[in-house]
């Protein structure tokens, strides 16, 4: 299945603008690039975030939360209200695109009722007998998806919603703006406990946000981080020799 994916222009010559030019002057290509993280945490964030959320960010990104509070603070680049921040220029963009998606929505149903008519006026004289059939067919069809539905439902329930979020919940140490709706990283959750079972899981992220920061220590602050460096933390571990109980 193809999943949607959002993304926002970036303008080629955004390094060019005189805001981001004086930003520069002060934080160099360092900050440049601090400022279009901050765009993609916004973007994922529907275009608000916490001031205190710097503290977490500059944490998982292991820099001085001094240039975070400095970038978004004095080049008139954000906008805050001394609880968010925000820039205006990204959620003109994110507003474009919800409205956007509203009228291609409405699009389609035009698009699809204009080929209905077009197919019913082009149909043979038997068409009703062929559209009774197809429409039991369609029934039986249906009535077998509802049974398959409640079979997968009940599978379902061993992996509940609330479990998923409880693991997410973990990462919250050390990534405060995770993004609990995020489709990527709770299919990433429903691997691990396949993988490790839930209880082994929690003890494995226990024992990853633990050791972020300590030297040669891989970086996981989300679950898909965990789930494509789970081989690298079990060799840190090995490396350690740790008397912890955590087994990875």
């Amino acid at each position: 299945m193809l999943k949607e994916t959002f993304y926002f222009s970036h303008d080629y010559n955004a390094s060019q603008d005189s805001k981001i030019l004086n930003m520069m002057v002060e934080l160099g290509f360092e900050g440049y690039g601090l400022y279009w993280a901050l765009i993609e945490k916004l973007a994922e964030a529907n275009g608000k975030l916490l001031l205190d959320d710097l503290k977490g960010l500059a944490f998982a990104w292991k820099i001085d939360v001094a240039k975070l509070i400095c970038l978004v603070s004095k080049f008139n680049l954000f906008i805050s209200d001394e609880q968010y921040f925000w820039s205006n220029r990204l959620n003109e963009h994110l507003e474009h695109r919800n409205n956007l998606s509203k009228v291609r929505a409405k699009m389609g149903k035009i698009g699809g009722l204009a080929k209905a008519k077009q197919m019913l006026s082009n149909c043979l004289p038997n068409a009703k007998q062929n559209v009774a059939k197809e429409r039991k067919g369609k029934e039986r069809k249906e009535k077998d998806s509802k049974i398959k539905e409640s079979k997968n439902e009940i599978i379902l329930q061993a992996k509940p919603a609330n479990e998923i979020n409880q693991i997410i919940t973990l990462f919250n140490k050390i990534n405060p703006v995770i993004n609990y709706a995020n489709k990527t990283q709770r299919d990433a959750v429903d691997g691990l406990i396949e993988k490790l079972g839930f209880e082994k899981l929690v003890r494995t992220i226990e024992y990853a946000v633990s050791i972020q920061g300590q030297q040669y220590a891989p970086t996981i602050t989300t679950p898909i981080q965990l789930k494509n460096k789970l081989g690298d933390l079990l060799v840190f571990w090995k490396r350690n020799n740790t008397n912890r109980t955590v087994k990875v």
